[in-house]
């Protein structure tokens, strides 16, 4: 996995962050914000950014020691869909 990869894995997660705020913000005009649908298109906001946030962490590593760490396992491929 090159640097390529890792923020391209990070530009899709913070793409995800941005449509389950805009869901969130039409959940609670709809209904108040204290509905389950609001509540989980928070949540799914808040896990989205902190995925993109390790991934760019990723990305900035040397390329050795990213390709170490996927190689023994410390890196998962696929983390939180993205």
């Amino acid at each position: 996995m090159n640097k390529a990869e890792c923020i391209k894995k990070a530009k899709a997660a913070r793409y995800a962050a941005k449509g389950a705020k805009a869901s969130a913000a039409i959940y609670a005009a709809f209904f108040g914000g204290a509905d389950d649908l609001t509540q989980k298109a928070l949540l799914d906001a808040d896990v989205a950014t902190e995925v993109a946030a390790k991934w760019e962490r990723i990305a900035e590593w040397h390329p050795k020691t990213r390709a170490a760490a996927l190689r023994n396992g410390e890196i998962p491929a696929y983390m939180f869909g993205y």
